[in-house]
């Protein structure tokens, strides 16, 4: 029998890690997986960040930014795609989930399932055992990019969001040449060791808000953000990017970019590749004060 908690018209397998909600599955990250069932035991309980670093974490010493990360993960499996924010953030104090009443069932297999997964025994065994020949070949010859950008927990991997860029030309433009350039650069980031960058999906939601940087960083799970903005006359434009640290509000790095626009994909691609060069380095020599 496997563990099965429905609450609402979800369904959350903690043995699997699944959550459902009608035709759509997720399956959550381990640490998500538990922050879930801890708020699902916890209903309307706030709930601060030793209470979850002692429930998710056994207690270890992780970061905030950690615990944030990881209750944004869970924030946009709930959202299914919308606008629900089930877990709010109280300021000074923690979080609370405001969700349906759990309840857990056994769940049973189906009798004409059981036969199958016997008869997969050997076939599982022999996957069991290539899967244990490849990561006796990575821990052998582990990548170069790999090993030079340890995890969170060993280096603090810094995690950014790219908000939509916004077109200030005096002409009424229609912008997609700004949202054109933040893409890039969020698909810039990705390529780099050490950045775990928020999705566009994600990020783009918060384009225009009213929000200060440490609210952002919080709905988003992430350190540090970047925003810009295109100006345009002609044929020139001229490029603005920013940096900002979202635990202290301070701006940690500015350029602007001046270049005459003849082929937009070739410029959004040359100013994301220098803007993710210099984030590489300002943020590698950043002293990092993350608590």
């Amino acid at each position: 029998m496997s563990r099965l908690i429905l609450f609402g018209d979800w369904q959350f397998r903690p043995d699997t890690q699944t959550l459902s909600r009608g035709d759509s599955s997720e399956t959550l990250e381990p640490r998500v997986a538990r922050l879930l069932e801890h708020f699902l035991a916890h209903p309307g309980e706030v709930q601060t960040h030793d209470d979850l670093i002692d429930a998710v974490w056994d207690g270890r010493v992780v970061s905030n930014e950690a615990v944030r990360r990881a209750v944004s993960s869970l924030r946009h499996a709930l959202s299914n795609g919308g606008d629900e924010h089930p877990i709010r953030t109280i300021h000074r104090k923690g979080y609370v989930a405001e969700l349906p009443p759990a309840r857990e069932v056994a769940e049973v297999p189906s009798p004409a399932v059981q036969p199958a997964k016997r008869n997969y025994r050997f076939r599982i065994i022999g996957l069991c055992t290539l899967f244990g020949l490849l990561v006796t070949a990575y821990l052998l010859n582990p990548p170069t990019s790999i090993m030079d950008e340890p995890t969170e927990e060993v280096a603090g991997v810094r995690s950014i969001a790219v908000l939509p860029f916004t077109d200030l030309s005096p002409q009424q433009q229609p912008g997609h040449f700004a949202l054109g350039l933040a893409d890039e650069l969020i698909s810039e980031l990705a390529r780099y060791g050490g950045f775990q960058v928020a999705a566009r999906s994600a990020s783009f939601r918060y384009g225009g808000d009213n929000l200060d940087a440490q609210q952002l960083g919080q709905a988003l799970g992430v350190r540090y953000i970047i925003e810009g903005n295109v100006r345009r006359e002609g044929n020139r434009v001229r490029i603005g990017a920013t940096l900002i640290d979202t635990d202290s509000g301070y701006r940690l790095w500015s350029q602007q970019y001046d270049r005459t626009l003849s082929s937009r994909l070739e410029l959004q691609r040359e100013i994301a590749q220098e803007v993710a060069r210099t984030l590489r380095v300002v943020l590698v020599e950043a002293p990092t004060t993350a608590s």
